[in-house]
């Protein structure tokens, strides 16, 4: 096939955080930025990144086209809030006990759910042309000594058929229990490279299982929650939560 023929002329991966999306990048994405810049398949753009397969840019602020090879992953959104959570708190704490984190996750959350709840279906629906919209949470809690750039406020355009419109947009839409599987990671790769007509041997890494910078904490922190509290955290994240629980939007990867 031609260069000028080709379906898609441009790649993205949007990247949800907390969603293993270094996971993803080091085994696919980043295998792949060298080719594209050579075949002239653009990055969409974004004012928070500079141009890149991908970003934790929302949607909104990207110029997607028809002709963009979009990509995600979603997690179940109970446990990438906790690990969201974890994550801020080992900025500054080396060593956290269970007991004490679970009292300022739920602290946490309570006093920032506009910027929290249902991040990962924002990240589609987000509308860049109302002001304050892309925000610091340096200042929510600082009793929590919690700090990081980049979470949201709610400005987003609530809207369900938008939001199911581009969820059926991805070429492909992965959860990230998905990716826990070397075959599944291996036959994106493939797929990815068939899709844009490249050779099956472009990528020869070998896959990266285990990344180091997996959060045992987060983990142990999830597995304390009773099942109230697990459900405190469905009910925080209800668009995400449909999302999660709708298997269409989702790519199907083989048996």
């Amino acid at each position: 096939m031609e260069e000028s023929e080709r379906m898609f002329d441009s790649f993205y991966y949007i990247h949800v955080p907390k969603t293993g999306g270094r996971h993803l990048k080091y085994n696919v994405t980043n295998r792949l930025k060298a080719t594209f810049k050579e075949k002239g398949i653009a990055f969409p753009n974004s004012e928070f990144d500079t141009p890149t397969t991908s970003s934790h840019a929302p949607w909104s602020n990207l110029n997607i086209t028809d002709n963009t090879y979009l990509i995600s992953v979603f997690r179940e959104p109970s446990e990438r809030l906790v690990s969201l959570f974890c994550h801020l708190k080992l900025k500054k704490h080396m060593h956290l006990d269970v007991p004490t984190a679970k009292i300022e996750l739920f602290q946490w959350l309570d006093s920032n759910k506009d910027y929290l709840n249902d991040v990962q279906s924002k990240m589609v629906l987000f509308d860049d042309t109302k002001e304050d919209n892309h925000v610091s949470i340096e200042n929510f809690d600082p009793s929590s000594d919690i700090a990081a750039p980049g979470i949201f406020k709610a400005n987003y355009i609530d809207d369900k058929e938008l939001l199911d419109s581009r969820l059926k947009r991805f070429n492909i839409l992965m959860r990230m229990n998905d990716l826990r599987t070397d075959a599944n990671v291996q036959h994106i790769r493939e797929k990815i490279l068939t899709d844009f007509d490249f050779p099956q041997n472009l990528i020869s890494t070998p896959i990266r299982t285990n990344p180091s910078h997996s959060n045992k904490f987060s983990h142990e922190l999830f597995d304390s929650l009773s099942v109230s509290e697990k459900q405190y955290l469905i009910d925080y994240n209800p668009m995400d939560t449909e999302v999660w629980n709708t298997d269409s939007y989702f790519y199907k990867f083989p048996a």
